[in-house]
């Protein structure tokens, strides 16, 4: 799952993996869209061994010149997204 579309097609032409492997263009702190990743990715593989979160950016810089803005979508992503993933995934994975 990822927000870059082109990112997952390039990911998907180069491992090829014979139907083995499923991309989903989204945001990771989208609870809708992590839910219907979740679902959409047990029913088509008969269920989930494992998850990475590994989705995350920052914003370098001054910390006075750091906008709300900013920091909220540095933690949306980087700790809500984790969060959801984690929260959906979970009950797949006991």
């Amino acid at each position: 799952m990822d927000v870059d579309g082109e990112a997952l097609a390039a990911l998907d032409d180069e491992l090829d993996q014979g139907g083995r492997l499923h991309c989903i263009e989204g945001p990771n702190n989208d609870e809708d869209g992590v839910k219907t990743a979740i679902a959409e990715t047990t029913e088509g593989f008969g269920g989930l061994s494992g998850l990475v979160n590994n989705a995350g950016f920052t914003r370098n810089g001054p910390l006075e010149e750091l906008t709300l803005e900013n920091w909220n979508a540095v933690i949306a992503t980087d700790l809500t997204g984790g969060f959801l993933c984690a929260k959906h995934a979970a009950p797949h994975l006991r």
